[in-house]
């Protein structure tokens, strides 16, 4: 068990560093982010593990997330990963959401919901995480148990079809999702085509070499029905007990906790031709 938490730690070390070293983000002209794509040159499993991803990671730091974006002649590959543990809960109770424009704007033409969200139980899981305000280790691994049950399905919207339904995760034809947490870092994993056909009837509607719109959402949490919630639950003694939230305050710090504020990111991607490296 000690070996395995000092390997642990040591990845975490060896993330950080590689995105601190290596993250570059450019602004744009109108306001958006430009980033690139490189080309896909070693397998890629859509499992949660981000050693692939090393050294072709770009750091928001407003956010604090880290997105790769790797894409080979049919699919597109992202990665998001952080290590903010308000942003996990968030996904789980709000829903997490990327978008795609294939015209290179902000419409939220093709988008995939996963997680699906499920608002009044991921508020739950939210309070019980700032209330312990447990380190991102522990905390993570109990609200996988409570959670793991909303990581199988998953939302497909084509608002240019008007479609917005909802599949199993193994029945995506050709789209592959995935979200873990390894030693507190939360890990968001996905491929989606770029082409359409009748194996992968879902997809962005692009060519190597395009550049298209990307979206990054989570919605603001209703915070009038969750202080509604949370009263419910002082009345009980659920949240107004010393180190809890009540009043709004931790009690151990005697600060306000930090509160969602959801995730909108959106940015320029420059899709990669055959031959681009990651590391130019």
């Amino acid at each position: 068990m000690k070996k395995n938490k000092e390997n642990l730690n040591k990845k975490r070390v060896i993330f950080l560093f590689t995105v601190l070293a290596l993250s570059v983000i450019i602004q744009s002209g109108c306001g958006m982010l430009e980033l690139k794509s490189s080309w896909k040159e070693m397998n890629i499993e859509i499992d949660g593990n981000y050693d692939d991803w090393l050294g072709s990671l770009f750091y928001f730091e407003d956010e604090k997330i880290s997105l790769g974006l790797l894409n080979d002649g049919s699919d597109l590959y992202i990665c998001m990963i952080t290590e903010d543990r308000f942003i996990r809960p968030q996904m789980m109770g709000q829903g997490f959401t990327v978008w795609f424009d294939p015209e290179g704007g902000k419409k939220k033409v093709f988008g995939i919901r996963f997680p699906t969200g499920r608002t009044e139980r991921g508020e739950d899981d939210f309070r019980a995480g700032m209330g312990r305000m447990m380190p991102g280790q522990r905390m993570d691994e109990e609200m996988m148990e409570r959670t793991g049950q909303f990581l199988d399905q998953v939302v497909i919207i084509e608002t240019r079809d008007e479609l917005e339904q909802e599949f199993a995760v193994d029945e995506l034809g050709g789209i592959e999702i995935f979200l873990d947490v390894t030693g507190g870092i939360s890990v968001y994993e996905l491929k989606v085509p770029l082409q359409s056909d009748e194996a992968h009837p879902y997809a962005i509607r692009v060519n190597t070499g395009d550049v298209i719109g990307l979206g990054l959402e989570i919605p603001k949490m209703d915070m009038n029905a969750m202080q509604g919630r949370v009263g419910g639950l002082r009345d009980r003694g659920g949240m107004g007990r010393p180190g809890g939230m009540g009043g709004g305050m931790d009690g151990r710090s005697g600060m306000r906790p930090r509160m969602p504020r959801g995730l909108n990111v959106w940015a320029n991607v420059q899709l990669a031709v055959n031959g681009d490296s990651r590391y130019e």
